[in-house]
This record gives C-alpha cells, sequence and structure tokens, in this order.
C-alpha cells in the first residue's frame, strides 16, 4: 500500500526473482524435465474417465464439474493426452464425482492506526536559511479497512467403474484472501476473483493426485577446476583440456548438442576424468536415458576423492527418476509409446523393390526391422523396443488399421503378453518405439521379445533377444 508523505509507515521489502536462469556465476546450467508420479497410485491405471453429477448450489456445481473434466482434459504428459473423457461409465476406467462442501466468501472490518506529524520544526544551515522540516510531535488515527477471505471446499469421489472401489476420496480446501484501508491505493479484490483462485486450488490439488507432474530444473554443469577434482590438469592427454574446455563454452553459449558430442569423443581417453564424466551423464539425462546417465553418475561418484554435492544431487535425483519412468511405463505404457511414418510408399517400393497390390486384394504388412537396446542390461533397467514395418494396400488406399503386438517369452515361455495396439497406419514405412522396464528382481537370462503387425488377415511375426544380467 502506499500512503501519504507525512503519513510515518513502517514496512519491510522483499524482491523475489522468479525464473530459469541458465547462466550465472556458477556457471552454465542444462534444463532436465523430471517426472513424478500422481500422488495417488492407484489413479495410475484410469485413462478414460467419465464425468458424474456434482451435488452443490446451481449453477455452481455443474461449472465446477466442467472446470474437472477441462483440467483432466488437458494434462499431457511427454506430449500426449494423458486422460480421456468419455461419455458413459460403461466405457469408462474411472467415474468421477463431487460435492461442493463450502464455497463462500466472508468480510471482516477492521482499522489499522496511522500516524502523522502533529508539530513540526524549520531546520537551518549555519548561513540562517531555512533546509527543511523536522517533526518534534505526531498523533495517532485510525482508517477503515476490510478483509476478504473465500473458502471452497469439495469432496471429490473417483471410482473403478470395473470394481465400484474408490480410488480417491478427500476434502480439498481451497481459499485466497485479500486486504486493504481507505488510504490504499489499491482496490480490494472483490469476492468473485478471490473465490475463483480457491477454486484454482482446488483443482491444482486435483491434478497432482490424479496425474503425472512434469517439472523443469536447471542443473549445473561442471567446469575444469581443481578445486573439487584430486588434482587440477589431471587429464591424460595435453590436447584435452582446450577441448574439454571448448565443450564448456558451447555449453554456455546454449548449444548443449556441440558440447556433447565433444565431451563424448573426449571419453575413450580421458574416461577417469570425473567432471567429464558427470557432464556426459547429464548429456544422457537430457535426451532421456536415465539409466545410462546413472552409470555415468556413478562412475563419477567413485572416482571422485572427496564428496561432490552436485554428482550426490544427480545420483539422487536419476535414481528417483528411474524409479518414476519404471512406474509410468509399467502402468500406462501408451504414454511413452513414440510412432511415426518414416518412409511414404513411394520410398517404400523403391528402397524394397515390391509392387502396389492390385485393386480388390487385401491390405499387407511386412516387419523390416526389429530391435531391443541395448541388448544386453541389468535387471531394473530399461530396454527400447523398436519396430519398423511396410504397409501396403491398393491404390487410393488413404490408411490401413493395424494391430501390433508383443509377447515377452522366457525358455520358450510367455511370461507377458502386452495389450494390443489398435494405430491408423498411411501406406509406407512406419515405426514403433517403446520402453520395456525391467523389474528390479527380473532373473538373469536370455529373454525374447515377439513383434506382432497385423492388418485384416495379413500378419508378420519376428522374434528379438536381449540379456538380463544381473
Amino acid at each position: 500500500m502506499t500512503y501519504d508523505a507525512t503519513v510515518r509507515i513502517t514496512t519491510l521489502a522483499v524482491i523475489v526473482v522468479v525464473g530459469t536462469v541458465l547462466f550465472g556465476c556458477a556457471g552454465p546450467k542444462v534444463q532436465m524435465t523430471v517426472v513424478d508420479p500422481p500422488s495417488v497410485a492407484e489413479a495410475l491405471k484410469l485413462k478414460r474417465i467419465a464425468m458424474g453429477e456434482f451435488e452443490g448450489p446451481p449453477p455452481e456445481a455443474s461449472t465446477f464439474a466442467h472446470d474437472v473434466e477441462s483440467l483432466l482434459t488437458s494434462v499431457r504428459i511427454q506430449g500426449k493426452p494423458y486422460f480421456e473423457i468419455v461419455s458413459s461409465s460403461v466405457n469408462a476406467d474411472g467415474k468421477f464425482l463431487g460435492n461442493i462442501v463450502r464455497s463462500g466468501v466472508t468480510e471482516s472490518p477492521y482499522q489499522e492506526v496511522r500516524s502523522q506529524c502533529a508539530q513540526s520544526r524549520t531546520r537551518y544551515n549555519k548561513k540562517g536559511q531555512a533546509v527543511g522540516e523536522d517533526c518534534i510531535s505526531w498523533s495517532n488515527y485510525a482508517v477503515n479497512c476490510i478483509k476478504r477471505d473465500a473458502e471452497f471446499e469439495l469432496a471429490p469421489r473417483l471410482t473403478d467403474t470395473a470394481t465400484s472401489k474408490s480410488i480417491f476420496s478427500d476434502k480439498l480446501k481451497g481459499s485466497a484472501s485479500d486486504k486493504g484501508c481507505s488510504d490504499s491505493r489499491r482496490p480490494v479484490s472483490d469476492g468473485a476473483a478471490l473465490l475463483a483462485q480457491a477454486r484454482k486450488d482446488v483443482l491444482a490439488q486435483i491434478r497432482v493426485a490424479l496425474a503425472p507432474v512434469e517439472s523443469s530444473i536447471a542443473v549445473e554443469i561442471m567446469k575444469a577446476d581443481g578445486s573439487w577434482f584430486d588434482e587440477a590438469g589431471s587429464m591424460r592427454s595435453k590436447e584435452s583440456g582446450p577441448k574439454f574446455a571448448g565443450g564448456y563454452e558451447f555449453a554456455k553459449a546454449g548449444r548443449m548438442d556441440r558440447a556433447c558430442e565433444i565431451w563424448k569423443e573426449m571419453e575413450p581417453i580421458e574416461n577417469e576424468y570425473v567432471p567429464l564424466l558427470y557432464n556426459i551423464g547429464l548429456c544422457e539425462e537430457s535426451s532421456g536415458n536415465a539409466e545410462n546417465a546413472r552409470d555415468y553418475f556413478i562412475r563419477a561418484d567413485k572416482l571422485s576423492k572427496t564428496p561432490d554435492k552436485r554428482i550426490a544431487t544427480a545420483l539422487a535425483r536419476i535414481g528417483k527418476q528411474v524409479e518414476s519412468k519404471q512406474i509410468l511405463t509399467k502402468a500406462r505404457p501408451d504414454i511413452f509409446y513414440h510412432s511415426a511414418q518414416t518412409r511414404t510408399a513411394q520410398q517404400d517400393q523403391k528402397l524394397y523393390g515390391y509392387a502396389t497390390p492390385v485393386k480388390g486384394s487385401q491390405a499387407e504388412v511386412k516387419i523390416r526391422n526389429a530391435t531391443a537396446l541395448p541388448e544386453m542390461v541389468k535387471a531394473g533397467g530399461t530396454v527400447k523396443l523398436v519396430l519398423d514395418y511396410s504397409v501396403m494396400a491398393p491404390k487410393g488406399t488413404q490408411n490401413v488399421d493395424v494391430t501390433e503386438s508383443m509377447l515377452l517369452k522366457h525358455d520358450g515361455k510367455v511370461i507377458k503378453a502386452f495389450p494390443n495396439r489398435p494405430i491408423k497406419r498411411p501406406l509406407g514405412g512406419s515405426s514403433a518405439e517403446v520402453d520395456l522396464p525391467t523389474p528390479a528382481k527380473m532373473p538373469s537370462g536370455t529373454y525374447v521379445i515377439e513383434y506382432k503387425v497385423q492388418a485384416g488377415t495379413s500378419n508378420d511375426i519376428r522374434p528379438v533377444v536381449f540379456v538380463v544380467g544381473s
């Protein structure tokens, strides 16, 4: 609040700067996106949500029900919609109901005391010239003020439509308040605005409870500095120092792509240099390769002769991210499924030398390549599964309904059948990519992923092998 100059006020000013700092005294930083699972673990299995009626004062109940639906529709993870709102609970995984327990604004009048100068004295300089006024007596007076408080409370209930079991039931409270006095230059926020903010608080609680949360953090890149390594200049090659510094300069300029390229070229020679290993770990982490990043951070930690907070923080962060991704991928593999058209029909025909199917014939599919990488993984790690195949159909066909499926086998037995994935594919080459997290206690041995694609009566199967080590 701003008051007249003759009023004496004691205040404390706090300046807060909010933003993403990429460069500063500590050096350049790289942005990382971290994903945390929803706080309600059972909500992970829900994809299709049906909205039920909300109880409460009309029209607020129906309005807030619409706000909840809009919230769920807007959630995107890995750039993909996380929830699908359906009209009937028959086709839903869960049904969302709500009861508005409280919604209102209260006003509390009060007074504040101000001080003003009651008597002043003129101040003179040595030449007898008046140079100012000094207050020698103060008097108090009261000003009228008002405080507005908005409160909104919702009792949500999300049930599993298959079992009628309650997945999420709570009392969520949101609040907002403002106050001001008659001598303030800023008006007090009205009740409607405060109540809208209280509702937003409740929506934010629903968001965290039911869906994963993506957030961005800035992580410091290491500089070649002997203060946190065993010895300055501990690289093996004289050429490595300028090369590492060059990568650091690219990072400062926001070119992490070039910085990572330079540092990775150095690894065969400088594979025991802590800053290099740590920075390559950041490169892997920023590219989404959490397991690789963890390996680099572990190596950097083992080679460090004194504790380094950055490495310790990275290990804790990446461990949490590996665990979160495994949880999310297991519950919702569709979120981490990526597909794309890799070749047009003409490019595909030229590459593989086949003729366009004649009119009236059925669509055909043919697997061209299938991989599981890495070919050897530790239990608890993630295998990236990649499939490439051709879709062929008579001229004039725009898209073909294709079903992709996978079986996980061990010792000739099926140990997991993944859900079928129906998708419309254009003619030509298509790719599918998904992460397969392995359980931490997965037995060592050789495993087979059996890919299958099918369009009508045409299908193709391709097995691919990976090994789980201890």
